[in-house]
């Protein structure tokens, strides 16, 4: 079992600032309405007002294109899920990877962990895994002690296919320290430690019957159409999680569902997911992109942005009352702070600074192949030469 403290939270948020110099790695320093519960934990303190925020260019790093789900290892470390499997070239099979990075020294991951056997529970059934199909489109990861909590997207492709590597959830231990830590596969010592049924939880809870996520599921519903996508992962005050859907967004509002059992889950302990009273957050008509609870401020940052594939971004604090509204973070100047040119996606938590790292998912961002020299969309690149950058989101 983890130890119960918080001493990290990662969250991953795309960002695009600054764009990248002729592809070279940038270095340096650095449904219908529901009755909604009062609020989904125990002292759910009042969030203070994010102004004065700004936010300042990170480092870049490689070997992945799409930043879409993180978590802090240490101080100087941190690991990286993409949605993206690695790059298919002839016939060498595609994976499912986490990468391990050194915050102040950018470029490739000290070391990669391989879960392409992990996320494929029988090879040799349809049901379960596609061996033409292996990304399992990891969106969210939430630290609670030492325990690292991924869930994958749960959605259908860009087409409205169903997708059965995308029904995962599943948790890695940190290990280790130093130049030393890493992590490793949690839980059951099974042949398949990862949970494939949350989804269909869902759709049994009476509680959630208002939002139609089983009709969803069935139906050929592209997530960028309306369709199922989670991408958001948040541990809470009482050291459990809260999941939160980019889509679909019921009656313009997002939607955030507390997950109660997530150990016996993993451990095989439980046949059967245990969610609280489903959340319903005002965020313009946006969903959930990424979710975390930042002890220090006693509130959770939101990236919140469009259930589409276009729209603007925007960054909230809220308290975890369902009656407090979240609020805009705004900069120094009073005003909300920009999030232009930016495609939001993860957010890495030090609770030590005043600071948080945003991830950028910088799959679609047209680059030059160092091979050819042709012009192509980062994910369709080798995987040496895919990149992501990061930002500081920096707090008074």
């Amino acid at each position: 079992m983890p130890h119960r403290n918080i001493p990290y939270r990662a969250l991953f948020l795309c960002v695009c600032v600054p764009l990248f110099s002729q592809c070279a790695v940038e270095t340096g320093k650095s449904g219908a309405p529901v009755t909604p519960s009062p609020s989904i934990e125990p002292n759910a303190g009042v969030a203070p007002a994010g102004s004065g925020v700004s936010l300042a260019a990170g480092l870049t790093y490689t070997g992945m294109c799409d930043g879409s789900a993180a978590a802090a290892l240490d101080e100087q470390t941190f690991v990286v899920a993409s949605d993206e499997a690695t790059f298919k070239q002839g016939t060498t099979p595609q994976k499912n990877l986490l990468g391990i990075y050194r915050l102040a020294q950018g470029g490739a991951p000290v070391q990669t962990v391989d879960l392409t056997a992990t996320l494929a529970p029988e090879p040799n059934n349809p049901a379960q895994h596609d061996p033409e199909h292996v990304e399992a489109d990891l969106e969210s990861a939430a630290r609670i002690g030492n325990r690292i909590y991924w869930l994958t997207s749960h959605g259908h492709n860009s087409s409205g296919k169903r997708r059965v590597d995308r029904y995962r959830f599943f948790a890695t231990d940190v290990v280790g320290s130093g130049a030393n830590i890493t992590v490793r596969l949690a839980g059951t010592s099974g042949a398949f430690p990862a949970y494939m049924n949350l989804l269909k939880d869902m759709s049994g809870d009476a509680r959630l019957a208002p939002f139609k996520l089983g009709d969803l599921d069935a139906a050929q519903v592209a997530p960028e159409a309306g369709g199922i996508n989670i991408e958001g992962l948040s541990a809470t005050r009482d050291n459990k999680l809260l999941i939160a859907f980019r889509s679909p967004v019921p009656q313009g509002k997002a939607l955030l569902v507390p997950l109660e059992n997530a150990d016996e889950l993993i451990e095989g302990r439980a046949a059967q997911a245990k969610f609280g009273a489903p959340v319903q957050l005002d965020l313009g008509g946006r969903g959930v992109r990424d979710i975390a609870y930042w002890p220090q401020r006693n509130s959770y940052i939101i990236i919140a942005g469009p259930a589409g594939p276009t729209g603007e971004f925007r960054l909230y604090q809220w308290s975890g009352a369902q009656t407090q509204a979240p609020v805009v973070i705004k900069d120094k100047a009073g005003n909300e702070l920009s999030l232009a040119g930016l495609a939001p996606e993860a957010l890495v938590i030090y609770p030590t600074t005043n600071r948080l790292l945003l991830l950028s998912d910088d799959g679609d961002v047209q680059l030059k192949s160092a091979s050819n020299n042709e012009l192509k969309a980062n994910k369709e690149l080798p995987d040496a030469e895919r990149r992501f950058r990061t930002a500081w989101l920096m707090f008074p």
